[in-house]
């Protein structure tokens, strides 16, 4: 066990956490998750004795061109990464892209522009989920069981953690934020 982190790139809806969050809170929380990952594979490192690094596992179906060249988040991801480079250079094993489509080679040529050397040589990218689990790498690195079936693993949804199963989704388009209204106050 080290840190398994799988997201669906389409379900991200960027474009409404741009516009509801600031530059510097989006950067907090990613800076906030990779510091509980720290946590969570130093903790693991010193109970077994063997390093332990996290793998993020990116379902690219249905993700759009434009999702990936969002200059906000670009501009995010880069900060971030350079932070980390320094703060946990042993934090992550790779970054792995499944379900690429082909135009994520042009994306890749993008990013290498701009993030770390050490950093782009943790990418792996994958056109299918089964290309993946054929790969060396993914048998050397990854269990089934632990890996959610949209990206060809065995974990079902029904053993998601409640908030992790897509239940707080928010469809696009929808309005993302509760409105709640109070009352005046009678002082009489």
């Amino acid at each position: 066990g080290g840190f398994c982190v799988a997201i669906k790139g389409a379900a991200t809806q960027q474009k409404m956490i741009n516009a509801l969050f600031t530059v510097e809170d989006i950067t907090e929380v990613y800076l906030g998750y990779r510091e509980i990952a720290y946590k969570h594979n130093d903790e693991l490192t010193r109970k077994t004795g063997k390093l332990v690094k996290q793998v993020i596992l990116f379902d690219m179906k249905g993700t759009g061109l434009s999702d990936m060249l969002d200059k906000q988040q670009a501009a995010i991801h880069s900060a971030v990464s350079k932070i980390c480079a320094s703060v946990y250079p042993q934090l992550q094993d790779a970054m792995v892209l499944v379900n690429a489509p082909s135009w994520m080679t042009m994306v890749m040529a993008f990013f290498k522009k701009i993030m770390p050397k050490r950093n782009m040589d943790k990418i792996r990218m994958f056109s299918s989920h089964k290309q993946m689990w054929g790969s060396d790498w993914a048998k050397s690195t990854l269990d089934k069981a632990g890996v959610p079936y949209f990206i060809g693993g065995d974990l079902q949804e029904a053993a998601f953690p409640e908030g992790m199963n897509g239940s707080l989704y928010v469809p696009a388009g929808e309005d993302p934020m509760e409105e709640v209204t109070v009352s005046n106050r009678d002082s009489t």
